[in-house]
């Protein structure tokens, strides 16, 4: 049976500063450990944060991109189109210039059934591309649809109505392509009428 060390010998005070500097001593690297560790989580937090914005900006200037060239695209559409309708309405101002012209011909049948037949498919093939003919003879004066080039004076026909179309007018969509050039009707003895048109002419 061993022998207990009593209460009176001494301890080895030596052996005890060192079991106790080696606890502080690890005590002291996994407390280091630990900081680095936080450290590099915080510094890779501050990464990803920064990557997730600057992904939030390149997705934000691809956004800008892809309207700014969804505008382009439908505009440089729109200018074509309305280059290509112009050229049209040009052919249709001859055709209808050919009508006025055989009408005055004794044997006119053959050129104006050939004239309104072009003309006809002219028509088809604008309005199945969106473009219609704004309604004038008859009608009431529109300064947003037509223009007024001469004013005729009537008593039996009500103040402002259009009473013949020189040239036609189109629309595309909602948007006016060129106005009606129009002669419009007005009493004689009531200008205020004469001067509203006068305005928009």
């Amino acid at each position: 049976m061993s022998a207990q060390p009593s209460d009176s010998e001494p301890v080895n005070e030596e052996k005890v500063e060192q079991v106790s500097s080696g606890v502080t001593d690890i005590v002291l690297v996994e407390s280091q450990e630990l900081e680095s560790m936080k450290k590099m989580l915080d510094e890779e937090r501050d990464k990803i944060r920064d990557l997730e914005n600057k992904l939030l900006y390149l997705r934000a200037d691809f956004e800008n991109y892809r309207r700014r060239m969804e505008t382009l695209v439908q505009e440089q559409a729109a200018a074509m189109n309305e280059r290509l309708i112009s050229e049209l309405l040009d052919i249709a101002d001859e055709l209808e210039l050919a009508l006025r012209v055989g009408e005055g011909l004794k044997e006119p049948h053959q050129i104006l059934d050939g004239v309104r037949m072009t003309l006809g498919k002219l028509y088809q093939l604008l309005e199945r591309n969106g473009v219609r003919k704004i309604p004038s003879t008859g009608n009431e004066f529109d300064p947003r649809l037509h223009q007024a080039v001469e004013r005729v004076p009537s008593s039996d026909i009500p103040d402002g109505q259009i009473v013949e179309e020189l040239r036609s007018g189109f629309m595309l969509g909602n948007r006016v392509l060129r106005p009606s050039l129009v002669k419009v009707s007005y009493r004689p003895n009531q200008s205020s009428v004469a001067g509203e048109v006068m305005q928009h002419e």
